[in-house]
């Protein structure tokens, strides 16, 4: 079992140059809302539009190219933890590893 790690799921940025703020959402393969239909603000499904995978490429400039800054405060995390099993060792056939 790892530690406990914080996973982005929002990312809120800050561009000095625009004075703007701009997020990114980041869906992987462990988000439960994956292949689900979208939600619109008032909690209507949006049927033609699927949750889907996301890239995982942190903006670090904006579409004309000033830098952003991350606005760690206003970002959303959750907590990620992975767990690996694998057999117990006396069940392994003698001679070999425990298997994952």
């Amino acid at each position: 079992v790892s530690a406990i790690k914080p996973k982005v799921v929002k990312s809120v940025h800050f561009c000095p140059v625009t004075r703007q703020h701009e997020s990114r959402v980041y869906v992987d393969a462990t988000d439960p809302q994956l292949g689900l239909p979208a939600v619109d603000a008032s909690g209507r499904e949006l049927s033609d539009r699927v949750i889907s995978i996301t890239s995982s490429v942190y903006p670090t400039k904006d579409k004309d190219g000033n830098s952003l800054e991350t606005e760690f405060g206003l970002s959303t995390y959750k907590d990620h933890q992975t767990v690996t099993l694998q057999e117990m060792p006396e069940r392994a056939p003698m001679g070999q590893l425990p298997r994952s």
